[in-house]
């Protein structure tokens, strides 16, 4: 889990006034994330951010009480935040499949994340050049009943997990 590691580089850049934190290429685990003001976190090209995955037992995977997002402002009002890659290569992955099937099983211990990324609270949000997939519920939240304001996305691609994507193509939720 480099969450811990993450979340200092976030910190001390935030802590300095601003900066950029940077995901290099590879695959790294994480659990959540809170994003400060004047933060960009940029993952490379050929970089997998994943988090870390459902296990009914937390203290195994996830942290179940955790359940608002996998990157998110928390409680804090922020401002001046770029989430962002270098296109497709550059992913953000919530090992959904798991969460998903314990859902569907009745086997879901806790609550699943609310969002990879969850911006509640705060101002000036940028979000480009990047890829969502198998997201343990929802892809991108904005705002929180108007406590946030001020997004820019673009090109952003979002993958659901295959078994989702069927059962909305069977429902006749997706075409």
């Amino acid at each position: 889990d480099n969450a811990t590691s993450i979340q200092t580089a976030i910190n001390t850049v935030s802590t300095a006034g601003g900066g950029k934190v940077v995901i290099p290429a590879g695959t790294w685990l994480s659990g959540p994330l809170e994003i400060k003001s004047n933060v960009v976190l940029h993952l490379s090209a050929n970089t997998k951010l994943m988090m870390l995955p459902y296990n009914a037992d937390s203290s195994q995977g996830y942290p179940h009480d955790k359940n608002q997002y996998f990157i998110g402002t928390g409680s804090a009002s922020v401002e001046n935040v770029v989430i962002e890659g270098e296109g497709d290569t550059s992913i953000l992955d919530g090992q959904g499949e798991d969460w998903w099937r314990a859902m569907d099983e009745k086997t879901l211990t806790g609550d699943r994340p609310g969002a990879l990324i969850r911006f509640a609270k705060g101002s000036k949000f940028l979000v480009r050049n990047i890829k969502f997939q198998n997201a343990p519920n929802t892809n991108l939240t904005l705002g929180n009943s108007g406590n946030a304001s001020n997004f820019t996305i673009h090109d952003v691609t979002i993958v659901n997990p295959s078994s989702i994507q069927k059962e909305a193509e069977a429902d006749g939720r997706c075409h």
